[in-house]
């Protein structure tokens, strides 16, 4: 599914305005563009987190806590993307219904799985633990929440050790629609229909896409790279891609020089055909590992931080991946 065909698609779904539509607000990028699929001509969301910005060590501006104080409704993925979140959220708007989408996940991962997959062979101890998410492990940011209206939903869930990057495989995608829309039917009877049906409506289309997206990358099964954090077991596991690390081991931090030291001798043993930045992290250092740069470099963009937020910014970000993996990954002729 192009972006041109989903962009034609959205034009001629039945919406219709509504007058008092929810206020809704979501995390990042990809989970709003979600949200404002489903909402269509009801309303829009707000964007919480810019698509600029790691979700890991964030914060709200100014005007984002302005706008999240006025939510009746906050769809995140979760504690374990954004362990500074649910506590702002628990602050300024202690009544808004917070929807965990990972606890909605059909396809989950979990980061000793990751490590299991992507370094059998290697045994790489230091990643085996994965202590830089200990402090996502603990959750201590749900501690409080059985205080507060709207987050009782976290209190039966555990999350531990579990990878958040779960927008990168569609099927997860495709479910949280209609979790999406059931959230906003139960908020806003008035309009469940027209939730209900937009949601019906992108679930083809994503699933359409996902299809699209298997078939592009089907030659490049099998094929090594290495990334710059710990973010794509998802989109790697679903199409048929091997991961084989990533160059900072703490999340959200730069690569430490063992970090870097290691990467080399990865890229040097001719596991890795291609080595993936992103627009959050700087790339400085990387031309000193790349064997003189005989291995490519090219920059994911797993938040759409080069599009404007929108309802089609989840299917950019989706072709925008297989392009690079695509590009990336070919063998030169």
């Amino acid at each position: 599914m192009s972006r041109l065909t989903l962009a034609a698609a959205l034009s001629l779904l039945p919406f219709s305005a509504h007058a008092d539509a929810p206020n809704v607000a979501a995390d990042i990028a990809p989970v709003h563009a979600l949200v404002a699929q489903v909402m269509g001509g009801v309303g829009a969301p707000d964007l919480l987190i810019p698509a600029t910005q790691s979700p890991h060590q964030s914060n709200l501006r100014p005007s984002d806590a302005a706008t999240l104080q006025h939510s009746d409704i906050v769809f995140i993925i979760g504690s374990e993307l954004t362990p500074w979140l649910p506590d702002r959220i628990a602050t300024l708007s202690p009544n808004a219904k917070v929807v965990d989408l990972l606890d909605h996940a059909p396809v989950q991962r979990s980061f000793a799985e990751d490590a299991h997959d992507d370094h059998a062979e290697e045994g790489h101890d230091d990643h085996a633990d994965h202590d830089d998410h200990a402090d996502h492990d603990d959750h201590a940011e749900h501690k409080d929440h059985d205080d507060h209206a709207g987050h009782a939903e976290h209190d039966d869930h555990d999350h531990d050790g579990l990878d958040p990057h779960a927008w990168l495989d569609p099927r997860n995608a495709v479910a949280w629609l209609t979790v999406i829309a059931e959230e906003l039917a139960a908020l806003d009877p008035d309009n469940a229909q027209s939730y209900r049906d937009a949601a019906a409506a992108q679930a083809e289309l994503l699933t359409a896409l996902g299809a699209e997206t298997e078939q592009k990358l089907a030659a490049l099964k099998g094929a090594g790279f290495l990334s710059y954090h710990d973010a794509y077991s998802y989109f790697s596991e679903r199409f048929g891609l091997v991961s084989n690390g990533s160059l900072a081991s703490n999340e959200g931090a730069a690569p430490s020089a063992s970090d870097m030291r290691r990467a080399q001798e990865l890229i040097q043993s001719g596991a890795v055909a291609c080595v993936f930045t992103e627009p959050q992290y700087s790339a400085k250092g990387l031309t000193a590992i790349t064997d003189g740069g005989a291995v490519q470099v090219v920059e994911l963009d797993p938040l759409g931080a080069r599009h404007t937020p929108g309802p089609e910014l989840y299917a950019a970000v989706i072709t925008d991946m297989a392009s690079a993996f695509e590009t990336c990954l070919t063998p030169a002729s």
